[in-house]
């Protein structure tokens, strides 16, 4: 009985010890908390305009848009089929056009009844400022309407904590090869400094626009003016 007794002590004490060692071990790691805006060292947000053409290259010994998921034969709409992309984001229309970054990532077929796509990209920026920023855009693409609006859901460096919206619209496209040119206006609030200039070709006649990466001057009086007409209620609050 004292034998069985010594066992039940034994066995009880070292079951304890586990316990409290795990115990232990854990509380040493936090899973979550909340931490001050100042040490993040948080700026004004700011609203960009950033314009730039997209190029989707299916034909050559060097394609940027690669099929990897084929559709089944039964679909008139490519419904099921995916591709993956490493597109150039350029100035200019022209592909030879300067590179200011890649658009990275995949679009899907997503639609029974008519060619709509399901895009997820990064678009990584190589150029000036914004070289390693990057911003992600996460939408549908109904591809023959004339302007097509997808979100952008975050970003990363220049872009963190960045939210907006894209607007494309086809410049170009090659019936034969299926090669397209899409023109991406992209209008993001994020954590930005001042205005970037990236190149010099002429990409817009408008003389709010500047060339390149831009901050749009009528964007920018629209959040003036609200802000001075939201002036006096505050007051009231």
């Amino acid at each position: 009985m004292a034998k069985l007794i010594l066992q039940i002590f034994t066995i009880s004490l070292f079951l304890s010890l586990v316990a409290f060692r795990a115990t232990g071990e854990e509380d040493n790691y936090i899973f979550g908390k909340s931490i001050n805006k100042k040490p993040t060292r948080l700026r004004k947000e700011k609203i960009s305009h950033f314009r730039f053409f997209w190029h989707d290259i299916l034909s050559g010994s060097k394609p940027t848009s690669m099929m990897i998921i084929p559709p089944p034969k039964n679909t008139t709409t490519g419904f099921g089929q995916m591709n993956m992309i490493d597109n150039a984001l350029t100035l200019g229309p022209k592909l030879s056009s300067k590179i200011v970054g890649r658009a990275q990532g995949f679009y899907g077929a997503a639609s029974l009844n008519d060619v709509g796509l399901m895009m997820v990209m990064n678009f990584a920026f190589i150029e000036g400022k914004y070289n390693g920023s990057t911003f992600t855009i996460l939408g549908r693409n109904p591809v023959f309407e004339k302007v097509r609006e997808m979100a952008v859901i975050g970003g990363s460096g220049l872009f963190r904590f960045a939210r907006g919206y894209v607007q494309a619209s086809t410049h170009s496209w090659d019936f034969k090869t299926g090669d397209a040119t899409v023109q991406y206006d992209a209008y993001v609030f994020a954590l930005l400094r001042g205005r970037e200039k990236l190149g010099t070709a002429t990409i817009n006649q408008d003389k709010n626009v500047t060339t390149g990466y831009v901050v749009h001057n009528e964007l920018r009086d629209f959040w003036r003016k609200l802000e001075v007409a939201r002036r006096p209620f505050r007051k009231l609050d």
